[in-house]
């Protein structure tokens, strides 16, 4: 990879992050301050880890480990999502500040995994290691999506 080609690859990894730490200061707030009746708990706490997680984001925004840590952590977002869209209901990414459209939920999540895979593929100085996350994107989509059926079935809903 030339000088220039790298130089673009780190741009572009600063530039997704700044944009996702931008969503997730959003979802952040709105967890927080405008929390789920049903799920305060699970709202408030996935709102201090969100803030947590976009602040180290933006520190290690050039490290292909952060990178797969983000593409399974949206995947797993991901797969909470789909729970929600296949069952027709929000999926409460906003608390109760505004009800986010299902499509868009799921739209972002799936949109910030393949960004993470291209930022692993092109940080990665191995390229096998695409193959295996991949496989651990798609067990991650499986633990959001049955942590939503959990958390249906605690919540009574």
């Amino acid at each position: 990879m030339t000088k220039l080609q790298q130089k673009m690859i780190g741009i572009i990894a600063l530039v997704s992050a700044v944009v996702i730490g931008v969503i997730l200061t959003i979802t952040s707030f709105a967890k927080l301050f405008y929390p789920s009746d049903v799920l305060k708990t699970l709202d408030f706490s996935t709102g201090l880890f969100e803030l947590v997680f976009l602040c180290t984001l933006l520190l290690f925004h050039r490290f292909w480990q952060m990178w797969a840590f983000c593409s399974c952590l949206f995947a797993m977002w991901g797969g909470y999502s789909l729970y929600w869209a296949i069952k027709g209901l929000p999926c409460g990414c906003m608390g109760k500040l505004m009800p986010l459209p299902k499509e868009i939920a799921l739209g972002l999540d799936t949109l910030f995994v393949a960004v993470s895979l291209f930022l692993v593929y092109n940080l990665s100085k191995k390229r096998g290691r695409l193959s295996k996350l991949i496989l651990f994107v798609l067990i991650s989509v499986l633990g959001g999506f049955y942590f939503a059926k959990l958390v249906q079935r605690m919540a009574g809903m």
